[in-house]
């Protein structure tokens, strides 16, 4: 498998925290993958395939993706499943960015995947995935994508909002929600409204995630469970354990143990030097 990460362009910085290439002529309707398990972060992904879908593996059984799939902010964990050859431009924005390319209220698809022709229609979509189809490397697949975001930028989402996500950041998910909306210059009811409409997730729901993500790191850097648990605000070994297994299915330890289990795992559950507590993690 290869993979290959790329910065936005100056007009999608703001907006996009990533695009990445993942790549592999390996046909896994013949030689099966594992499904890898997601975790969830709070952000928003579009995934345009150039190869065969993914599928999402779930109780009910096996679902395809849309050829340009939004996947929504998400609350708890989600699996996938190559079904051929894979081949992905992905798109990962920063939380409170994405309702300015798509335009719907981000609380609509929180915990699905949807086509992103329901989101902004089909013509133009279908004309960037076929380019993106037709390109030979994975830099003119990236170029392609970005040009087609620009050309639907939006205005950025209030700066009430932008300045939360920075603060539950800062803040490593600690602060109330009263705290938050404090800090941003509006009230708790504002601030919950106008994250269900630029975030997808709650303030208290992005912060459970980023806590979550921070304490992994302290535990990365050598910290003991029991001293994780406390450094990153909860109440105790226990209470981790908890959070953990509601948000990621798993236990603290097995969550730690998988997250170098695979090659997608080693390229994207380190630390790349950005320090985002909204870095996703694949199991």
């Amino acid at each position: 498998m290869r993979y290959a990460r790329f910065r936005p362009s100056a007009r999608l910085a703001p907006y996009v925290e990533s695009l990445w290439v993942q790549q592999d002529r390996t046909d896994a309707s013949c030689h099966p993958f594992p499904a890898t398990r997601v975790l969830p972060t709070g952000t928003l992904d579009i995934a345009f395939y150039f190869h065969e879908r993914f599928e999402q593996v779930g109780p009910d059984g096996r679902t395809p993706l849309p050829e340009v799939a939004v996947t929504g902010p998400q609350t708890s964990y989600r699996e996938y499943a190559a079904t051929g050859r894979t081949g992905i431009v992905l798109v990962r924005f920063r939380p409170g960015a994405a309702a300015a390319i798509l335009r719907v209220p981000l609380r609509e698809i929180r915990d699905r995947n949807v086509d992103l022709a329901d989101c902004v229609g089909a013509i133009g979509m279908r004309r960037v995935l076929a380019r993106v189809r037709s390109a030979r490397t994975s830099a003119d697949r990236v170029a392609r994508v970005q040009e087609y975001l620009e050309s639907r930028l939006g205005a950025p989402g209030p700066a009430t909002v932008l300045a939360a996500v920075a603060r539950i950041e800062a803040t490593r998910g600690r602060e109330t929600v009263p705290a938050v909306a404090r800090g941003a210059g509006v009230s708790s009811r504002q601030l919950q409204r106008q994250f269900g409409e630029h975030v997808g997730v709650s303030p208290k729901t992005l912060g459970r995630l980023v806590r979550l993500q921070h304490a992994l790191d302290l535990h990365a850097a050598g910290a003991t469970w029991s001293m994780t648990a406390l450094d990153a605000g909860y109440q105790d070994q226990s209470h981790l354990a908890n959070e953990c297994r509601s948000l990621c299915g798993l236990s603290p330890v097995r969550v730690f143990r998988r997250k170098r289990a695979t090659p997608l795992a080693d390229f994207f559950n380190t630390d790349d030097g950005s320090g985002s507590a909204f870095r996703t993690v694949y199991l």
